[in-house]
């Protein structure tokens, strides 16, 4: 008599064997990119984003390519999205801790495009973000910007470029709390890290201060006037970073002044409502953020807000397709 083959049930890949605190490792790394990720609209006032293939080439007409797959693969800076669409598994541990927004730094040639990017991610996407670049431009909306960021509640790590902020150099004239949103930059809690950067090897702000304000330093010797200069930036990013770096305390941002930030933004859909940005991730409170005294509001009088009729929400569902099926770019 024959004896019946017992059958073996196939083993799991390995990956799908490993405990899951280790598979999350692993794909962390994945899906973290070694540069900074740089955001573009897709179009004016979209609410979905890109990024230029090379950032040298003019976007045109304010209208960004839409990715295109190269040798099966997104761009690197992407890496998480097609990481999270290998499988059921990976995707919910990519997309269940945010891996994409948690584990990169997003940078910004604009407090606009910082404005509009905070405004266009939901509330779960936005709170995951850890690490931010932007040009401080006080020609912008840089009050606007600097409140939202109020409502990151994860945010951890803030560069700010400062190289066209000469002006507010100017002893005797002007100072750097002058700035326009320097009193929203200053109200900002829980911070670990602020940095001031300020050019490169070939031009920094000290160059151009030293040039514009040639008597406003210590010295008319350039390498003692530099020092001067340094010592200022130093004793600037410190005081910010001794504002930053205190607990995050309940009472940050009045609902209309998050209102009249929000409006700011140049993006046709939210993502989410007032109330929801204002609530912390696994809170749900309506007055914790009832406090019009505090600093973060100075200089927005709540009775000249304009009314705001707020766009058209993006659902989740939404979000959650765009994520699995859309090449050709991703949704904020």
């Amino acid at each position: 008599m024959m004896k019946s083959r017992i059958t073996k049930p196939a083993p799991k890949a390995c990956f799908m064997a490993m405990p899951e605190e280790v598979l999350a490792r692993i794909l962390s790394y994945a899906s973290t990119h070694d540069d900074t990720i740089i955001p573009e609209q897709l179009a004016p006032g979209s609410a979905k984003f890109s990024i230029q293939a090379d950032p040298a080439t003019p976007l045109g007409s304010g209208y960004c390519p839409a990715l295109t797959r190269k040798k099966g693969a997104l761009p690197a800076e992407l890496s998480a999205l097609d990481v999270a669409r290998t499988c059921n598994t990976f995707h919910n541990v990519v997309d269940g801790d945010k891996m994409f927004y948690a584990n990169n730094t997003f940078e910004f040639t604009s407090t606009q495009f910082l404005l509009n990017y905070l405004v266009a991610l939901p509330s779960e996407r936005r709170n995951a973000v850890r690490s931010l670049k932007v040009k401080y431009d006080y020609h912008g909306v840089p009050v606007a910007a600097f409140i939202v960021l109020a409502v990151c509640y994860r945010l951890e790590h803030l560069i700010l470029d400062i190289g066209g902020m000469t002006n507010f150099f100017n002893p005797g004239l002007t100072n750097f709390s002058q700035a326009p949103g320097y009193a929203q930059l200053m109200a900002l809690r829980g911070l670990k890290s602020v940095k001031l950067a300020y050019g490169n090897k070939s031009w920094t702000l000290i160059d151009d201060i030293l040039a514009r304000i040639p008597r406003a330093w210590v010295s008319q010797e350039k390498a003692e006037s530099e020092k001067a200069v340094l010592r200022v930036l130093k004793q600037l990013e410190n005081d910010i970073n001794r504002a930053t770096t205190q607990p995050r305390a309940h009472g940050s941002v009045a609902r209309g002044v998050l209102k009249y930030a929000m409006s700011q933004a140049a993006v046709n859909a939210w993502g989410d409502t007032i109330n929801g940005m204002l609530t912390p991730q696994g809170q749900a409170t309506t007055d914790l953020f009832n406090n019009n005294n505090h600093n973060i509001n100075q200089g927005i009088a709540l009775s000249v807000i304009p009314a705001v009729q707020p766009p058209t929400l993006s659902e989740t569902d939404q979000w959650v397709e765009m994520d699995r099926t859309n090449l050709a770019s991703w949704d904020v």
